[in-house]
Order: structure tokens, then C-alpha cells, then sequence
């Protein structure tokens, strides 16, 4: 169900009394409402219950709440046999206009475990010495894109053009970094800044044939002039590249990538590194050459091109 959690836990953890069957009561609890001394928190902060599975998955803002952007979240337990089961809802997670439903799990550094679940972003990516090649988009999926185009709920770009220009929307470092200047605890005004897209890293990228790029990338490389050809053609010793890269002067890059450059994954808070935590330099090209100078794509020496690839 959307947004709606189960959690089971046994009736052996708990000793005399069970406080999620245990309700609250009292010559000073005059409520109208059912109460039980059991809580659910969320993100350190106490959740409402509920009294049935029915209004957890209704919740709505409560008029009455001191908090009421939080007061969708809900709880209900209810006794089982084997144990107790805890059903809670988190729809929006207190955004204001964003919807945040979504979680992915991320994992315990080199490792496979699981380590947390958290809302999915988007984001966080980073291009880096690339070159990006658009390659003439065939009649037909130009059709398809007008078919699929016509219905507003369809994917329509259909991932036919080339470029990093998919992230025009998204912020860089330093706008993203600033949504959360000042207070942003407990308390301060509702905000989507949780819940907007991470940002995104781009430079010393190479556009070809009409492949654009992010509207934010800093000194992006774009050549309208010459017609890049490339494909992948099987041979019968292997597969080969066949380009005419090697015809055209490459810039050079601005900087190798390694693990300072590409920084720390924001989930996992892990950075991009070896396995055994070193850090990684890519200082070799797709070949194990060695990188004499820093040049966009896999090569160290564009020329390379044209050996047997696998």
C-alpha cells in the first residue's frame, strides 16, 4: 500500500504487560478518544494513533494538532496471536508540496547488507570526461515520440537524444546548499528543502552532433561542426569501435577524476572508493594505459580507438 508500513513484533519482547494492549486510563484522562501507553515514533517524533487500519490509510491533517503537518502520521496496533501488529502511515513526510512515498534501501559500505531505507531523491549523480556522441534518431521513434507524446500520463522523450541536459532542473552544489542556511529543526516554517532532488555535478564533458548539455555545467565542450560517426561493429577476432574520433583535436580535461573529486554519496554517506576503503584515481584509460593527460572519454590516447575492444 502506498505510504503504509507493517511492522510484526513478537509478544516475547514484552514481560508483565504489553502497552500496545495496555490503554490508557484515569481519573484525569477524560478523552474521546482510545489511547494506549505504546507509541510509535517516527524520525525521534511520536506519531498519532489511530483506531483502526481504515484511518491510518485516510489520515488527514488534524484541526486539532499543535503540529498539523505531522498529524498525518498514524499508527494502530492490533493483538495477534504470535505477537503484535503495527501498522503506520507516512505519505508526504511533512512536505509542503512535494510527495516523498518512495524509499530505496542503501547498504553498509562494501558490504551487501542492508543498512537503512531512505525517501528517493533523485539526484546525486556526476558526469565527468565524457563525450557524448547524438547519433541521427531513426523516423520511426520520432513517430513513436508523437504517439506517446499525445497522452500526458506516457513517457514521451523516449531517451532519444544524448546529453546531460535531463538535469536542466535539477540544482547544482551551492544552490542546493543554501536551502538550508539558518534554522531547519524542529519548529522551523514547513519546507520542501528535504524532499527536492540532490544536486548534480557536471564538467569536462565533450558534445557532439547536437548532444546537449546541462544548462549549469561550467565550461562544457560543445562542437556543432564536425559529424562524429561512431558504432560498434563484430568482427571475427572481436568487437572494434569504428569512429572518427581520432580525426578531431580532443581538449584537454579539466581534472583526473578520483574519490576527492567525485566526493560522498549522500544516502549512504559512503565515498566512491575501492573496496578495501583506498581511495580510487582514474589515472588509466579503458586499455590499462596510463593517462599521460587528462582527455575526455575511455582512452588515454584517442588513436586507441581502433583496437579490438573485447
Amino acid at each position: 500500500m502506498d505510504g503504509i508500513w507493517t511492522a510484526r513484533v513478537c509478544n516475547d519482547i514484552f514481560t508483565e504487560r504489553n502497552p500496545y494492549a495496555t490503554r490508557v486510563s484515569g481519573d484525569w484522562f477524560m478523552a474521546e478518544f482510545i489511547a494506549h501507553t505504546g507509541d510509535v515514533f517516527l524520525n525521534g517524533k511520536s506519531m498519532y494513533e489511530a483506531d483502526s487500519v481504515e484511518a491510518v490509510k485516510a489520515a488527514v491533517p488534524s484541526s486539532a494538532s499543535w503540529d498539523k503537518a505531522f498529524s498525518v502520521y498514524q499508527w494502530y496496533a492490533v493483538q495477534g496471536g504470535n505477537g503484535l501488529v503495527s501498522v503506520g502511515r507516512g505519505t508526504d513526510n511533512g512536505a509542503v508540496t512535494l510527495s516523498s512515498p518512495r524509499y530505496t534501501p542503501y547498504h553498509i559500505p562494501h558490504r551487501t547488507e542492508i543498512a537503512g531505507f531512505m525517501t528517493f531523491l533523485h539526484g546525486d549523480d556526476r558526469f565527468y570526461n565524457n563525450i557524448f556522441i547524438q547519433k541521427p534518431v531513426r523516423p520511426v521513434m520520432n513517430t513513436l515520440v508523437n504517439i506517446m507524446s499525445s497522452d500526458n500520463a506516457a513517457w514521451d522523450e523516449c531517451n532519444i537524444l544524448t546529453g546531460t541536459f535531463v538535469f536542466d532542473d535539477y540544482q547544482n552544489f551551492e544552490e542546493w546548499d543554501r536551502e538550508f542556511e539558518g534554522y531547519c529543526g524542529m519548529g522551523s516554517p514547513a519546507s520542501d528543502r528535504y524532499y527536492i532532488p540532490l544536486p548534480v555535478w557536471s564538467a569536462g564533458n565533450i558534445y557532439y552532433n547536437g548532444a546537449k548539455p546541462w544548462k549549469k555545467e561550467m565550461g562544457a565542450v560543445v562542437d556543432i561542426e564536425q559529424d562524429i560517426r561512431i558504432r560498434v561493429e563484430e568482427c571475427e577476432d572481436g568487437w572494434y569501435l569504428r569512429t572518427n574520433l581520432g580525426d578531431v583535436d580532443q581538449p584537454d580535461a579539466p581534472a583526473f577524476v578520483d574519490t576527492d573529486l567525485l566526493g560522498m554519496a549522500f544516502e549512504p554517506e559512503q565515498k566512491f572508493e575501492n573496496p578495501d576503503g583506498t581511495p580510487i584515481a582514474f589515472d588509466t584509460d579503458y586499455f590499462g594505459c596510463k593517462r599521460m593527460k587528462v582527455i575526455a572519454g575511455p582512452f588515454a590516447d584517442i588513436s586507441d580507438s581502433a583496437k579490438k575492444l573485447w
